[in-house]
C-alpha cells in the first residue's frame, strides 16, 4: 500500500484543510451564545449548506445506495418522505421558531415550556442520542478507510475523532460551519461524480432500467411493501428533525422566520435530487457487479472504476460526508452537556460557571 500515492496525498490534503478552516473560522469566540448560534449571521445559503451537510450522514448514504442495490426502487421512494417532513417544516413548524429566536438549545426551548426538570431531561436525552451518533458516523468512517484506503479501521477511527474534536470543540458551530460548507461541496460534486461514471460505464439511464431484474422496479407488488410504506409514512409525519439536537440547532441558527422558511423550501428541491443520484448509483452498481455484496456497492465503484486522482476526491467525498455529520453532533452535544445539564444542576447550588470554556474542555477531554 502506497501511503504517499496521488489518492492518499489528495485526502490527506482534504483533511488538512478541513482541520485549518475549522481553527481559523473557530478563532475569537467570545460567549456561548456565539459559539452555539454564531450570532445567527448566516444567510440562507449557508445555512442550506450546512443543515444538508449535517443530515446527509455516512451511514445513510451509504446504506440507501446498498438498499437500492439489495431490494430495487422502492428504498428511494420511502426515502422520499423526508422531503415531505422538510414541506411539513416550513409550513408548520417555522412560523412558531420565532418564540424561541433567544434561546442556544432544544433543551432551552423545553425548558421554556415545561420547567427546569424538562430542560435537564432534554439535555441528558439529546447529549446520549448525540453520542450514539458520534460513535455510529466514526465506526461508518473506521470502515470507509478500511475498505477504500486500507488503512486499519482503528487508526480511522482515532484520527477522524481526534480530527474533528480539534476544530469542533474549539470553534463551536463558527468552525462546524465553516468546514460543513466546505466538505458540502466536495460531496455535492462527488456524488454526482461516482452516479455519472457508473452510469455511463453501465450504458447509460435507459440501458440501467432495462436490464436489471424486474423485481427490483417493483412498488406496490413489492414483499416488503408495507415495510417501505411505513417507513415512508413515519419519515414523511412524525417530525423527527425535531428530536435530532444539531438540526434543532440550525432552526435557531437563523435570524429570522422567513428566513427559515426559504431554506426549508430550497431544501425540499435539492434533497429529493440527492436522493434520485444515490437511488442511481445503487442500481447501476447493480448493473454491473450483480455478485457483489449490497453494503459493498459504492466502495466497490469507487475502488473499480475511478481513476487515479478522481478516486482520491470521490474517498474524500464520502470521508466528507461522515465528518460533517459527526462534528455537528460532537458540538451539540458538549453544548448540551454543560448549558442543559451542569448549569441548571450547579446553579441551583448557587455556583456559576464560564460556559464557553466548559463546552471547550469538555469537547477537548472527550474525544470518541
Amino acid at each position: 500500500m502506497n501511503y504517499f500515492g496521488i489518492d492518499f496525498l489528495i485526502v490527506y490534503a482534504f483533511l488538512a484543510i478541513t482541520l485549518v478552516i475549522g481553527i481559523r473560522a473557530g478563532k475569537g469566540i467570545k460567549d456561548i451564545r456565539e459559539y452555539a448560534l454564531g450570532n445567527k449571521i448566516y444567510g440562507v445559503a449557508i445555512l442550506v449548506f450546512t443543515f444538508l451537510a449535517t443530515n446527509i450522514g455516512g451511514g445513510s448514504t451509504l446504506n440507501a445506495a446498498s438498499d437500492v442495490f439489495a431490494n430495487g426502487i422502492i428504498g428511494a421512494i420511502a426515502s422520499f418522505g423526508v422531503t415531505i417532513q422538510i414541506l411539513l417544516f416550513a409550513i408548520f413548524i417555522v412560523p412558531h421558531i420565532k418564540h424561541f429566536t433567544t434561546y442556544l438549545t432544544i433543551g432551552d426551548v423545553m425548558g421554556s415550556l415545561y420547567g427546569k426538570y424538562s430542560q435537564i431531561l432534554t439535555g441528558i436525552l439529546g447529549t446520549l442520542y448525540s453520542f450514539y451518533m458520534i460513535g455510529m458516523q466514526l465506526f461508518v468512517l473506521g470502515i470507509i478507510c478500511k475498505s477504500l484506503l486500507g488503512v486499519h479501521t482503528n487508526w480511522g477511527v482515532m484520527v477522524g475523532g481526534l480530527l474533528l474534536t480539534t476544530y469542533s470543540a474549539y470553534g463551536g458551530i463558527k468552525a462546524v460551519t465553516a468546514t460543513d460548507i466546505f466538505q458540502f461541496l466536495v460531496l455535492f460534486i462527488v456524488i454526482p461524480l461516482i452516479a455519472g461514471i457508473a452510469l455511463n460505464k453501465a450504458g447509460g439511464l435507459q440501458a440501467v432500467f432495462t436490464q436489471i431484474p424486474a423485481t427490483k422496479l417493483e412498488v406496490f407488488t413489492h414483499k416488503k411493501f408495507s415495510f417501505y410504506s411505513s417507513l415512508f409514512l413515519i419519515w414523511s409525519v412524525l417530525p423527527l428533525g425535531l428530536i435530532s439536537p444539531p438540526i434543532f440547532q440550525r432552526l435557531l441558527m437563523a435570524k429570522q422566520p422567513e428566513q427559515l422558511r426559504q431554506q426549508y423550501f430550497i431544501l425540499a428541491g435539492l434533497d429529493p435530487l440527492i436522493r434520485v443520484t444515490i437511488m442511481i448509483i445503487g442500481l447501476a452498481g447493480l448493473v454491473l457487479y450483480p455478485q457483489i455484496q449490497s453494503a459493498d456497492v459504492m466502495p466497490h465503484i469507487i475502488k473499480e472504476l475511478l481513476p487515479i486522482g478522481l478516486k482520491g476526491f470521490a474517498i474524500a467525498g464520502v470521508l466528507a460526508i461522515v465528518i460533517s455529520t459527526a462534528d455537528s453532533y460532537l458540538h451539540t452535544a458538549g453544548l448540551l452537556l454543560v448549558h442543559d445539564i451542569i448549569k441548571p444542576i450547579i446553579g441551583r447550588k448557587q455556583i456559576f460557571i464560564n460556559e464557553l470554556k466548559w463546552a471547550q474542555y469538555r469537547g477537548l477531554l472527550t474525544n470518541p
